[in-house]
């Protein structure tokens, strides 16, 4: 490197060596809780659930039809993270550049509940008897109609099935729980970034740096996820087997 400085009027220039060593940041793993977490019943969707109010579409009395189960509509795990500090450089061979200055904060995990499901909720108490009530058609194509304990046995199948209550060997929060136990996602979150100036891709910029995430890890936990959530038999290691009975709307 070089060194200026004036001595009474002349100027004189130095030459020198320097050094630096430049050391990669590190981010503290992110160990995902292995606690159950808490459950919160809603009525309508609230950006938690699949669909509104009873979270079943129920087919109308007498149409021959069966009920559905859409999924997601009566129950979900919910664990997302958010930016926190982001950043765009502004010099340097490197410039517009958009990365993480801070790692992302995890929000706490969550499980929700659809209230059709508890004890008390006008939907449930109108599941009253097996057997067809006066002016009711038959429950065709079900040989019954079903009543709460039906309800209630799809709730704690929800439960299990989503992680909040232990039951089965895998659920929706064990998957997260050993994920994030054999991957480092804060090693790839910090070496992510994105260039301002790519002419191909008009998302937003904290869209584009999260869509790595999807590519690196995130796309292999759904991957596992999914498998919870598989409708084909004997498959998921967490099923929920929808009743065998007409429910009443």
């Amino acid at each position: 490197m070089k060194v200026r400085s004036n001595i009474g009027g002349t100027q004189y220039t130095e030459n020198g060596v320097g050094q630096f060593t430049v050391t990669a940041r590190t981010w503290t793993r992110f160990n995902f809780p292995s606690a159950r977490p808490p459950v919160t019943y809603l009525d309508s969707s609230q950006q938690h659930l699949n669909g509104p109010f009873p979270g079943i579409v129920v087919a109308a009395l007498g149409s021959g039809k069966r009920d559905s189960f859409p999924d997601g509509g009566l129950g979900a795990n919910s664990a997302d993270y958010r930016e926190d500090s982001n950043g765009l450089t502004d010099h340097g061979p490197n410039k517009n550049v958009y990365y993480r200055k801070t790692p992302p904060v995890f929000y706490p995990e969550s499980v929700f509940i659809r209230t059709s499901l508890q004890a008390g909720n006008p939907f449930y108490v109108k599941q009253s008897s097996s057997k067809k009530l006066p002016g009711e058609p038959q429950p065709t194509p079900y040989s019954k109609y079903c009543v709460a304990s039906d309800l209630d046995t799809l709730r704690t199948q929800g439960l299990w099935h989503e992680g909040a209550v232990a039951h089965w060997p895998s659920d929706h929060h064990l998957v997260q729980v050993n994920f994030y136990q054999t991957t480092d996602v804060m090693r790839f979150m910090e070496a992510a970034w994105v260039r301002l100036t790519d002419p191909i891709d008009p998302r937003p910029l904290v869209a584009r740096i999260r869509a790595l995430d999807s590519l690196q890890w995130g796309k292999t936990l759904l991957a596992q996820q999914a498998v919870i959530d598989s409708k084909t038999p004997g498959v998921s290691p967490a099923p929920i087997a929808a009743p065998n009975c007409k429910l009443r709307p």
